[in-house]
């Protein structure tokens, strides 16, 4: 998808224009398995839809983390859980196929607050990887681009790096950063400049 060579007011995608309608029941629905996933996604496109708004979100009961937990069930932000990514992929498949076109927010900060933040694994009581109170909550994770701290932004990195290894493939993806953002301009355009490069 890119946007439409003779009004970039509009998209195209195989090469022929198109206007984004969409609806869905859920905000993570890549987090959906088997015929739950598919026959919500036949339903969108029975009623003329070809969008899906998706974060990468990991709040609701039964969602899976990007990462591996270990024996002492702490997380390990350099090794990854392989269902996770399974369903990521799983739900790009299946939206592809049928022309759906996915709006993939990397970050959601409603994952990592309030009470979320207690079972995290980007709180570094949950992992292996960082100092125990390196993040003190979501305020420390969304600064590491203000601060420049290379050491913390490298399991962002990590994990945005991960998620292109899938996401790049496909060509039904628009990028988003963040949900309902209320981070610096600077966070948004590392990003965005990340994955442009």
């Amino acid at each position: 998808i890119q946007p439409f060579s003779e009004n970039p007011w509009y998209w195209q995608y195989r090469g022929e224009p198109i206007f984004l309608i969409g609806g869905s029941d859920d905000d993570n629905l890549f987090q959906w398995n088997g015929n739950e996933l598919t026959d919500h996604l036949d339903l969108l496109v029975s009623a003329g839809g070809n969008y899906l708004r998706n974060t990468m979100s990991d709040r609701d009961e039964g969602n899976l983390y990007a990462f591996k937990p270990g024996d002492n069930g702490k997380y390990d932000l350099t090794q990854w859980n392989e269902a996770y990514w399974q369903r990521l992929t799983f739900f790009l498949e299946e939206t592809s196929k049928r022309g759906i076109i996915v709006q993939l927010t990397l970050w959601d900060q409603y994952d990592i607050g309030s009470s979320r933040w207690k079972v995290h694994p980007w709180n570094p009581d949950n992992n292996i990887n960082m100092e125990s109170g390196t993040w003190k909550g979501r305020n420390d994770f969304y600064s590491t681009v203000d601060r420049k701290a290379q050491d913390e932004i490298q399991y962002q990195q990590g994990y945005i790096d991960k998620l292109l290894s899938v996401t790049l493939s496909y060509g039904n993806v628009l990028y988003n950063i963040n949900n309902e953002s209320s981070q610096t301009g600077d966070w948004e355009n590392h990003w965005a400049l990340y994955i442009k490069n």
